[in-house]
């Protein structure tokens, strides 16, 4: 297996800053109260990845030889011998809607699952310390117990041994507010993790806990172009319901073959509202528009829970006409990866209709900034749109406001007429002037500058450049205060104009404050990347090659990463 990934420092960076991203979107915070131990308490050894846990005792004492289930019934630590052991320190009780309570809703849905598959090979248990003020509440410590699926614990009056598990695995310090402490144990019990984030990233699919394991699911998740029955991990002769869950108002899943699919992965319901209007726009087009959606549940709390609230709000807006996958946590965990999202948002997967494949894992943000025109809301078909769309401009349409405006001036005033450029190759340089020419746009000047006289003298003398100012320092009385030191032409400040070349210019998503744009002798634009093309390959990059396609994409990666990452966007 390749190794792709450094199996010592999962999860991989992506994921790791998933998790972080969940922190802020708690709705309570933390009261930071840390366990306190026993001064002359010892502990058990190491307890790190590779190591052998003598399980026996670990988990017993001389007095006692067993743990209990949450009805009582006693089973003897002996038992966990040949099986999967995942033993769990919380810092009880945990407070509602916390990163430690949201986590428990993680192992609950995990082992769940296991239980329902029928697994008898892995086995939970639990050790509690109690927060102060808890010491003697059985009742806090027996409610929480009883939560988790076919669990054993050791029982709460045998106190010592609670504290010598929890602090023998490291419950100590500000970490108990976000995670509980807890090592997997393989049936031979060797440690193969120290702790059980990973839960939160592959859920069900995690078992059997190995590196390896992790390595495979992150291989898996970036396989390219995956059918729709992969994708939701069912056969194509299941069925999906409707939301409404109306008795036989059902589909097949091979019959969303051949149809634009929208798999709408709802974590909290805020793109609910934006994908019922675009979904009802393509309704009522029908033909034009046509879209299927699925809708997956992907819980952040219980999951009985977060479904009905989430089926409420769909009963609210009236929408009766999404197909829904029945929930399942290893499927939600998956799409959640696939989707290459962080989990504070709504996303959607869109599949194209010709082949019935995922080619799209960022739906919403085409929907949140194109609408309905960004049918059918693969990024492929907005780079063709887009490209398209760049292409109708022409210098005259950007730089003719009227017949009266309809030329630029050099450097004393002298106007030139817009006519008077076709034919020619030009560049539109687009610029804030904030402080004159001298501030940091001072290096790209010299470099256009420099170029612009080696160009027209030894290349092509009829070359030129038409410099638009996009605003002004308040320092500066007038705009050709700055362009009496530019050997090129200006066009006229002018708001209006101004505001009518970014609109046209500007993609949604791009946020650029230098932009050389070059237009070809027949007017229409060559490239919007004119600028890094001279900065990379200086005078050799003249005559500009027509890369406007290879340009948009740039864009759209761009605009794909700043969103992610939280940057901000123009809209």
């Amino acid at each position: 297996m390749v190794n792709c990934v450094d199996l010592k420092s999962f999860p991989p960076p992506q994921y790791q800053n998933n998790l972080q991203l969940t922190k802020p979107c708690r709705a309570s915070e933390p009261d930071h109260e840390e366990p306190n131990y026993p001064g002359n308490l010892s502990v058990y050894g190491s307890v790190k990845e590779g190591d052998h846990v003598d399980i026996v005792s670990l988990l017993s004492t001389n007095y006692r030889d067993f743990l209990i289930r949450n009805n009582g019934e006693k089973v003897m630590v002996e038992s966990l011998k040949g099986k999967y052991v995942m033993i769990f320190c919380f810092f009880l009780p945990v407070e509602t809607h916390s990163a430690v309570d949201n986590h428990c809703w993680a192992i609950k849905a995990a082992f769940s699952e296991w239980f329902d598959y029928g697994r008898d090979d892995i086995q939970m248990v639990m050790v509690a310390k109690m927060k102060r003020g808890f010491v003697d509440n059985e009742e806090s410590f027996i409610q929480f117990f009883s939560t988790f699926p076919n669990c054993l614990a050791i029982p709460f009056h045998d106190s010592k041994s609670h504290d010598y598990v929890c602090k023998s695995l490291g419950l100590d310090g500000p970490g108990v507010q976000y995670s509980p402490s807890a090592i997997v144990l393989d049936p031979l019990h060797k440690i193969l993790q120290e702790s059980s984030f990973f839960l939160e990233l592959y859920g069900a699919d995690s078992f059997p806990f190995t590196n390896e394991r992790f390595e495979t699911l992150y291989e898996e998740e970036h396989r390219p172009l995956l059918p729709l029955e992969e994708i939701l991990r069912c056969k194509p002769s299941d069925f999906l319901i409707c939301n409404t869950g109306e008795h036989g108002n059902k589909i097949r899943v091979s019959d969303l073959k051949n149809k634009l699919v929208a798999i709408y992965l709802c974590r909290y319901g805020d793109f609910m509202d934006e994908l019922n209007e675009i979904h009802n726009l393509c309704c009522t087009n029908r033909g034009n528009y046509d879209m299927e959606i699925v809708l997956v549940y992907l819980p952040h709390e219980e999951p009985q829970q977060f479904i009905a609230r989430i089926n409420d709000n769909l009963e609210q807006r009236g929408i009766s006409c999404w197909w829904v996958l029945p929930f399942k946590d290893s499927v939600s965990h998956w799409l959640s990866r696939l989707s290459e999202s962080n989990s504070s948002m709504d996303t959607l997967i869109i599949l194209d209709p010709t082949s019935g494949r995922y080619v799209n894992p960022h739906g919403e943000i085409v929907m949140n900034f194109f609408g309905i025109d960004g049918y059918p809301f693969t990024i492929e078909a907005m780079i063709e749109k887009e490209t398209a769309r760049l292409r109708t401009l022409t210098l005259d349409s950007l730089l003719v406001l009227s017949d009266e405006q309809n030329y630029v001036c050099t450097n004393d005033g002298t106007r030139v007429s817009v006519e008077d450029l076709r034919g020619r190759n030009i560049l539109l340089y687009l610029e804030w002037t904030h402080d004159s020419i001298d501030d940091p746009i001072e290096t790209s000047y010299n470099l256009i500058k420099d170029l612009y006289h080696k160009i027209k003298e030894y290349k092509d003398p009829n070359f030129e450049v038409v410099f638009v100012p996009m605003d002004f320092s308040e320092n500066i009385s007038s705009p050709l205060e700055c362009f009496t030191a530019m050997p090129w032409l200006e066009c006229p400040h002018d708001p209006a104009r101004a505001d009518l070349i970014w609109d046209h210019i500007c993609m949604k998503g791009s946020n650029k404050f230098n932009d050389l744009i070059a237009f070809g002798k027949d007017g229409q634009i060559l490239t919007i990347h004119a600028l890094q093309l001279l900065m990379d390959r200086g005078f050799d990059a003249y005559p500009f090659p027509n890369c406007l396609n290879q340009d948009v994409e740039i864009e759209f990666k761009w605009f794909l990463d700043s969103y992610d990452d939280h940057h901000y966007l123009c809209n």
